[in-house]
């Protein structure tokens, strides 16, 4: 019927054909043949339309049904003599058809050339027809029952959806509630012993979380297997041993040797090189490979590392791909539709674990804020973070407050680390012994009675930097800062430089700007952290280890193992916050009428700044990697075992997250609407337009679901889109 796109065909009784009569056939009229009686056509689209010569819907030969019984029959025997004849094949123009249908063959007449036996056939197939439209009819009935049970289904699993995430946050709050208690009787008496290895497969796995009033000397990572029978956490890690002929295994080991070998340290393995902050999956490999937390028997791990040289692999002969690698391809298979096909084929280990309880087990290291296993460039926002709301345990550089306002359950289920600070000098007291003898040496006494030595510090306030990143943020703190003499002006650089000079005569450095960075740094009360390409930037952990005061001049940075994401530590301890807008409206910006920088530093009373540079050189400890001592090499190069107070607090946080609880709040919060943040806003976002733009879009999507009231998915829209006005609104986003 119509343009070929009937799809009902019609059998006949098979007999000899003349040439020109076999054929497909078509039934162009349904209406006629109903009317007629003699056949029907179901199942068809279009198939009650009338075919227009030469275009019948899969048929060879042009027919048209007669509007009567009688001509019906009269037509028939007309037709077959013609057919007998040959002739019609010379008057109708065949076409191929649209749709292949089986070829029918048929004789129109039979025997002694009566039609009884053609009419026993099409009545036969009237009564097939018949019973095949009953069933269409009845099919169409159930379809219409099952769309009204299935929205009837779909507003229950909404109801069982809302009742879980409520008994999810209760349980979490639980949770929470259950590690304060512990934390205060942690306080008051020995820790429990910990408890056995766990040697089933599929038990429950559940530990009391290590006090949060730890002392540093009883948070010492031990190595492993130097002191094994002596360990001071429970934690069993299981660490994957990946075939050492793997790509970035052998992009490493070659990296490492031209480094060791032939001094050529433009790699990760500089220790003062730009990318030796993006070594944090090499670092944490070496420390889970030597500590005595590490298990070689999967069954009785409480947790399992991933060592993946994802950002190795990334920058290899800086290539940086957009696309994700094998390997980091097999990662995502897993985090994203939990297939571990691949993972088994490109990493050659077993995928059991992974499966064992969907990942939530597993750590992953993410080296650089702005890359992943996708690296898609110039995306900033939310982008990189998403992949955060995998159930594995994330170890990363950075999350931004905006993020764990939105996802806090999937934010701290995740662990924020301090950038790596690998160069040798930072630790065996180089650069702090330069500083000493450059600025001297002070001792302090803080509010709480304790004293101190530090280094003098007569720079008001320090900073030097690229321009990249939120340049007008970076510009205006640079103007504003070098324009004053008190913070390495002119006079200051030309006397420090001097006094440095003399000191190391045999150092080659420039010292147009006074010291080197890392020596000037330490000589300053207060040093500015703007964000770097991302809000957070290496300077502001560089800063805490040369025991300068960082204040952040980013509005969405926060700090590793912090208050901020349910950590311990409380950045206000330590480090000031400036807004941006305040930064970029001064006297370094556009002079607006901003504070400035340097005005908001002033106001701190010397009560204040003493205090802080107490609590600098407490923090400096909690972001090491590696404690201060002897290193003959930068650390990395000789694989030492991270002994610092950054891998001891790691373990304490990752003891917090065995038994899984936080990957299933996460869970049920990913089930919930959110708004998704894709800019990155340098100095104040302009909170107007923004929140015009998303409630000019509630508006349409409300007007929608006025129209389809029982649309879930619009609806979800909705509260997704209010979420991001109240983010605006409440100054979450600010950037």
């Amino acid at each position: 019927g119509g343009r070929g796109q009937g799809s009902a065909t019609v059998g006949w009784p098979s007999a000899p054909v003349p040439q020109g009569c076999q054929g497909k056939w078509s039934l162009s009229s349904h209406r006629a043949a109903r009317e007629s009686g003699l056949f029907r056509v179901h199942g068809g689209r279009g198939g009650g339309g009338e075919a227009p010569r030469g275009r019948g819907g899969g048929g060879g030969y042009w027919f048209r049904a007669m509007a009567s019984r009688g001509t019906v029959v009269g037509g028939a025997v007309v037709l077959g003599a013609i057919c007998l004849l040959g002739i019609l094949p010379a008057i109708v123009r065949r076409r191929q058809p649209v749709h292949e249908f089986p070829v029918v063959n048929f004789s129109p007449l039979a025997g002694n050339g009566s039609v009884a036996p053609l009419q026993a056939r099409l009545h036969a197939l009237v009564l097939e027809n018949d019973k095949l439209a009953r069933q269409v009819r009845d099919g169409q009935r159930q379809v219409s029952v099952d769309t009204e049970r299935n929205a009837q289904a779909a507003q229950e699993l909404e109801s069982l959806r809302e009742q879980y995430r409520q008994l999810s946050k209760h349980h979490h709050d639980l949770e929470l509630q259950h590690e304060a208690v512990l934390s205060r009787l942690s306080s008051a008496q020995t820790p429990p012993a910990p408890p056995p290895p766990l040697h089933l497969a599929h038990a429950p796995v559940s530990h009391p979380p290590a006090p949060d009033t730890a002392s540093p000397t009883s948070l010492l990572p031990k190595p492993w297997p130097k002191s094994q029978g002596e360990c001071n956490s429970w934690l069993k890690v299981y660490v994957y041993d990946f075939p050492k002929d793997l790509l970035f295994i052998q992009y490493a080991e070659q990296l490492k040797r031209e480094c060791k070998e032939l001094g050529k340290c433009g790699s990760h393995y500089g220790g003062e090189h730009l990318l030796a902050q993006f070594t944090l999956e090499l670092i944490l490999h070496d420390f889970f490979l030597q500590s005595c937390t590490r298990t070689k028997d999967p069954e009785e791990a409480h947790l399992f590392f991933v060592p993946f040289y994802n950002d190795i692999e990334y920058r290899w002969q800086n290539k940086r791909p957009d696309a994700p690698s094998p390997h980091g391809q097999a990662i995502l298979d897993i985090l994203e539709r939990g297939d571990t096909k691949a993972w088994e084929k490109h990493f050659r280990v077993t995928g059991e674990y992974w499966r064992r309880r969907g990942g939530e087990d597993h750590i992953l290291t993410l080296a650089a804020p702005v890359t992943g296993f996708r690296h898609p460039k110039g995306a900033r926002g939310w982008t990189h973070y998403m992949v955060q709301l995998a159930p594995p345990i994330f170890l990363s550089l950075e999350l931004t407050r905006s993020f764990i306002h939105e996802y806090p359950h999937c934010s701290g289920k995740n662990i924020v680390v301090p950038y790596p600070i690998p160069g040798r000098d930072w630790h065996n007291g180089v650069w702090k012994d330069k500083a000493a003898r450059t600025f001297g040496t002070a001792n302090i006494t803080t509010p709480e009675g304790r004293t101190t030595t530090i280094i003098n510090k007569p720079i008001f306030a320090y900073y030097t930097g690229g321009n990249h990143g939120c340049v007008n943020v970076r510009s205006a703190i640079g103007k504003e800062v070098m324009n004053d003499e008190r913070c390495l002006g002119q006079a200051q650089r030309r006397e420090f430089a001097d006094k440095f000079k003399r000191a190391f005569p045999r150092d080659r450095v420039d010292l147009s700007r006074g010291p080197p960075r890392q020596v000037s740094m330490s000589g300053a009360q207060f040093c500015a952290c703007p964000e770097g390409d991302s809000p957070s930037a290496k300077r502001q952990y560089d800063a805490v280890v040369t025991g300068c005061i960082p204040v952040l001049v980013s509005n969405d940075a926060v700090y590793a193992f912090s208050t901020e994401n349910q950590g311990s530590m409380d950045p206000d301890s330590f480090s000031l916050r400036v807004s941006e807008e305040s930064v970029v409206a001064g006297p370094g910006g556009s002079n607006s009428g901003g504070a400035g920088l340097l005005a908001q530093l002033e106001k701190a009373s010397p009560e204040r700044v003493a205090s802080l540079q107490a609590g600098v050189e407490d923090a400096a400890w909690h972001y090491r990697y590696y404690s201060e001592g002897s290193y003959p090499a930068d650390p990395l190069l000789d694989s030492r075992f991270p002994d610092g107070g950054a891998t001891a607090m790691l373990i304490k946080e990752l003891e917090r997250r065995v038994g899984g609880g936080r990957a299933k709040a996460c869970a049920t919060e990913r089930m919930e609407p959110h708004y998704f943040l894709r800019f990155q806003y340098c100095g104040a976002a302009n909170v107007a337009r923004e929140v015009g733009n998303l409630e000019r879009a509630l508006h349409q999507k409300q007007a929608g679901l006025e129209a389809r009231p029982g649309d879930h998915k619009l609806a979800s829209e909705i509260k997704a889109l209010q979420k991001g006005i109240d983010a605006y609104r409440g100054k979450w986003i600010s950037r």
